[in-house]
C-alpha cells in the first residue's frame, strides 16, 4: 500500500523536481559521510595524498586497542593504528602505526600503552626516563618501517582483582579485630562486675589513689631531708674526708685479707696433721680391735695357762725365798 502511494507520488511530479529531490539527497549523504569521518577521525579529515610512513610496535599485550585508534606524542595526535595482530607464536603483538610525514620520532623515545577507565587505549610516545651521562650519544630518528619495543601498562583487571582480594581480608581482619574488641569488653565487664561492685572497686581504688598520693609525698620529704643533708658543709667536708680515708681503709683490708689467706694456709696444714693422726689412731684401734678379737675367741685357755704360769711362778719363787734363807743361816748347810 505504501509502495503504491510512492509510486503515485512520483508520477505526479516532474522529472525536473525528481533530479533537485535525488542531488540534495546525495549532498546530504556526503556531508553525514564528512561528519561521520570526522567524528570517528579525531575531528580531522584524513589526507589522503599525504606521505605518512609506518613504525612497527610489540607489546606483550594490547587490551582494548583497535584499528583507528590515536597515537600521541607528548599528548599531542601524531597517527593512527592501521593494524593490531599477533606475531611470535601468538606470544607477542604486532601493531602497526601511521605516523604524519611531518613528525619524528627519536630512538631516547618509548611507546607507552595507555588504558583510561572508560576502556579506551591510546598509544603515546615520551622521552624515556634515564640518568643523565655526559658521554650518552644523540638520539637518533626512527626510520620508517622501524620495530621497537613498546611499555605495556599494569593489568587493570588484575590489579582490581588484588585490590579486590586486599580488601577482603582487611574487612576479614577488621571483623576478627572486632570481635577480639567484644570479647575485651566481654572481660572487662567480667572484671568489673555488677554496679554495687563496680562502686565498691571505685572507692578502693581511690583509697589506693590517696595512699599513693601520701607515699610520694612521704618520698618527697624524705628526698628534701636526704637534699639537707647532702647540701649540709659540715657533712660534706666529713663526706670528702672519709672519701680520702677509703684508700686507706681499702689497704687496711687487702692486708687483712692476706693474713686471712696466710692463717687459711696454716689452718689447712693443721688440719691435714689432724686428719694424719686420726688415721694413725684408726689403725691402733684396728689392731685393738683385732686383739680383743682373739682375746675373747681363746680366752679360757688364755687364762688356764696364765693361772698355770702364776703358780709355778710362785713356786719358784717359794723355792728362791727357802734357798737364800739357807744362805743367810750361818749353821746350816745348802
Amino acid at each position: 500500500m505504501y509502495l503504491y502511494h510512492f509510486v503515485v507520488l512520483v508520477r505526479s511530479m516532474d522529472s525536473q523536481q525528481i533530479k533537485i529531490r535525488i542531488g540534495l539527497a546525495c549532498v546530504a549523504f556526503l556531508a553525514a559521510t564528512v561528519v561521520l569521518v570526522m567524528l570517528f577521525g579525531g575531528g580531522k579529515m584524513p589526507d589522503i595524498f599525504s606521505k605518512d610512513y609506518e613504525i612497527y610496535v610489540l607489546l606483550k599485550q594490547a587490551p582494548m586497542l583497535n584499528e583507528n585508534s590515536p597515537v600521541y606524542k607528548n599528548g599531542v595526535e601524531i597517527g593512527r593504528v592501521t593494524r593490531v595482530e599477533l606475531v611470535n607464536g601468538d606470544r607477542e603483538v604486532k601493531i602497526t602505526l601511521r605516523i604524519r610525514s611531518n613528525v619524528k620520532l627519536y630512538t631516547d623515545e618509548e611507546c607507552n600503552l595507555s588504558l583510561n577507565l572508560l576502556g579506551q587505549s591510546t598509544l603515546n610516545f615520551t622521552p624515556k626516563i634515564t640518568e643523565q651521562q655526559p658521554d650518552r650519544p644523540e638520539p637518533k630518528v626512527l626510520e620508517a618501517k622501524s620495530t621497537i619495543d613498546g611499555v605495556t601498562p599494569i593489568d587493570i583487571a588484575k590489579l582490581a582483582d588484588s585490590l579486590q582480594n586486599d580488601a577482603t581480608k582487611a574487612i576479614r581482619s577488621m571483623s576478627s579485630v572486632a570481635d577480639q574488641i567484644g570479647k575485651t569488653f566481654g572481660i572487662i565487664n567480667q572484671i568489673l562486675g555488677s554496679p554495687e561492685e563496680v562502686a565498691f572497686k571505685q572507692e578502693r581504688l581511690e583509697e589506693m589513689v590517696n595512699n599513693a598520693a601520701k607515699t610520694i609525698t612521704l618520698i618527697s620529704s624524705v628526698l628534701s631531708s636526704v637534699k639537707e643533708l647532702i647540701d649540709d658543709p659540715d657533712i660534706r667536708e666529713g663526706i670528702k674526708s672519709s672519701s680520702k680515708e677509703l684508700p686507706g681503709v681499702i689497704d687496711e683490708g687487702k692486708k687483712l685479707l692476706t693474713t686471712f689467706n696466710g692463717m687459711t694456709g696454716q689452718i689447712t696444714k693443721m688440719l691435714k696433721q689432724v686428719d694424719l693422726t686420726i688415721g694413725k689412731v684408726d689403725q691402733n684401734l684396728d689392731h685393738f680391735t683385732q686383739f680383743t678379737e682373739a682375746l675373747g675367741d681363746n680366752g679360757p685357755q688364755f687364762l688356764e695357762a696364765l693361772v698355770s704360769a702364776a703358780k709355778e711362778f710362785d713356786g719358784s719363787m717359794a723355792q728362791l725365798s727357802e734357798f737364800a734363807r739357807s744362805l743367810n743361816n750361818p749353821d746350816g748347810s745348802v
